[in-house]
């Protein structure tokens, strides 16, 4: 599973090592523990990748939307987890193929390098 972290701050991607519903579960029963309303509801959630991601043929099965000459954008869907129902916070669980996460997660990774190079190309 993969969770899409949308802060203030700007954006994380991270795996964890459960199914979504399990770790679903658990956080309602944390925020209801520690005294949140946790709002969830099945959503779509997008991400930036570096261009050359969109001809790396381990994602193939993604759709690339263009966003300039050096980015492109996916969206993927999942189940968002906020405590703002309005608000723009939150944490977009997505399950995918473990192999395509792991891809996925890879190249996310490879471009939050400050020197990144496009080691699949």
């Amino acid at each position: 599973m993969l969770k899409l972290i949308y802060t203030e701050m700007g954006f994380h991607l991270e795996s964890v090592p459960l199914p979504l519903q399990d770790w679903l579960q658990h956080r309602i029963r944390f925020a209801l523990q520690v005294g949140q309303t946790p709002w969830v509801e099945s959503s779509r959630g997008s991400m930036l990748l570096p261009r050359a991601a969109s001809t790396d043929p381990r994602l193939s099965t993604l759709t690339f939307d263009p966003c300039d000459p050096d980015t492109v954008e996916i969206s993927l869907w999942g189940q968002w987890l906020t405590a703002d129902p309005n608000g723009d916070e939150g944490v977009l669980a997505v399950e995918l193929d473990p192999q395509l996460e792991q891809d996925l997660l890879w190249i996310w990774q490879q471009a939050q390098a400050p020197l990144f190079l496009p080691l699949w190309e």
